[in-house]
C-alpha cells in the first residue's frame, strides 16, 4: 500500500466532510459558484465514486473514533479505518488531480 501523505491524513476528514456537503446542496447555489469555476471540488462531485469513498471513510472514523474515546478500538477496525482513508485518498487524487494543501 503507497504511503498516504502526512498533509492529506491531517485534512481527510475535512475533505470528505466537504465533498459530503457539498453533494448534499447540490441543487442549489452551490452548483452555480462550482460550474463558475470557484470550487476545485466541481469535477471530482461528478465521480459517485469518490462520493461513496469519502463517506465511507467518514463512517468508518466516526465508528473508530467512538472507540478510541473508549480505548476500545479493536486492530481490526483500526485497519479497516486505515482502508478506508487509503481508498479516499487514492479516489480524491485520481479525480482532482492534486494534493491537498496543509493549512
Amino acid at each position: 500500500m503507497p504511503q498516504i501523505e502526512e498533509c492529506f491524513v491531517e485534512r481527510a476528514p475535512e475533505l470528505a466532510r466537504e465533498l459530503r456537503n457539498l453533494w448534499g446542496r447540490s441543487f442549489g447555489p452551490a452548483v452555480r459558484e462550482m460550474q463558475a469555476g470557484n470550487s476545485a471540488f466541481f469535477t471530482a462531485l461528478n465521480s459517485s465514486v469518490l462520493l461513496d469513498k469519502a463517506i465511507r471513510y467518514l463512517s468508518v472514523k466516526e465508528l473508530a473514533d467512538n472507540q478510541r474515546q473508549f480505548n476500545r478500538l479493536s486492530e481490526r477496525d483500526a485497519a479497516e479505518e486505515t482502508a478506508a482513508l487509503q481508498a479516499f485518498a487514492e479516489e480524491y487524487m485520481r479525480n482532482t488531480n492534486q494534493q491537498p494543501k496543509k493549512r
